[in-house]
């Protein structure tokens, strides 16, 4: 298949509808291995796969220019397809840690193969690799009581030093509204999340809390 009919099938197909076989015909059996895989994680109300379609349906909702859409929706197509390879059991349910980075390097492999361009793989790839960066970051009266070097105040200061961060990993072309790329993919992926994570009988986070979370990272970043 062409890069331009990866592309056509992405944006057009219902995804839903189709089989087992016919996901496989299409982007082959790496993709096709997240129908019915389930996720048992407190965060996640889909399967796998169910969850894939429902972030490529919320990319294909944005607004986006003819050179972003393609882009951001071959992302989403790729984004968890490395759970798989990296998923664990831990106190009873699945947890799938650094599959952003697993999910990235397949999908490098996959994107040269359909003949993508350097170019395009470098920037699908920065976005799949990343759309688990804003996870650390927690309003400040989210951080009471709490101590943990993995945790961060979405504050100026914070958000600038992430925003270099991805800017220096991305290097020459990296703008603002890259980072406002990155953040609607992440976005796409929280609306196709379970509308509340339960953990032991305790509410640990809602759908609507992870959204805010990154629209306030988002309107730091536009005052940079």
């Amino acid at each position: 298949m062409t890069t331009k009919t990866i592309i056509a099938a992405i944006a057009a197909k219902n995804f839903n509808s189709l089989s087992y076989e016919e996901i496989k015909n299409l982007f082959g059996e790496k993709i096709a291995e997240q129908v019915g895989y389930k996720q048992n994680n407190p965060h996640h109300c889909y399967d796998l796969w169910g969850h894939t379609v429902a972030v490529v349906e919320s990319v294909k909702a944005l607004q986006l220019n003819e050179e972003e859409r393609p882009i951001l929706l071959v992302a989403a197509l790729l984004h968890d397809m490395g759970k798989p390879e990296v998923a664990m059991e831990k106190k009873g349910r699945m947890v799938f840690y650094n599959h952003e980075a697993a999910s990235a390097s397949a999908a490098a492999q996959l994107l040269k193969e359909w003949g993508f361009s350097d170019k395009d793989i470098r920037e699908i790839c920065f976005f799949i690799r990343n759309h688990g960066k804003f996870m650390p970051y927690k309003f400040v009266e989210e951080l009471q009581g709490k101590h943990s070097p993995f945790l961060k105040e979405i504050c100026k200061e914070e958000v600038a030093s992430l925003y270099n961060q991805l800017a220096n990993e991305y290097g020459d072309g990296f703008s603002l509204r890259t980072f406002n790329l990155l953040i609607y993919l992440c976005v796409a992926d929280v609306e196709a999340q379970a509308e509340e994570a339960w953990i032991n009988g305790k509410l640990v986070d809602t759908r609507k809390r992870k959204i805010a979370r990154l629209l306030a990272i988002k309107a730091i970043a536009a005052e940079l």
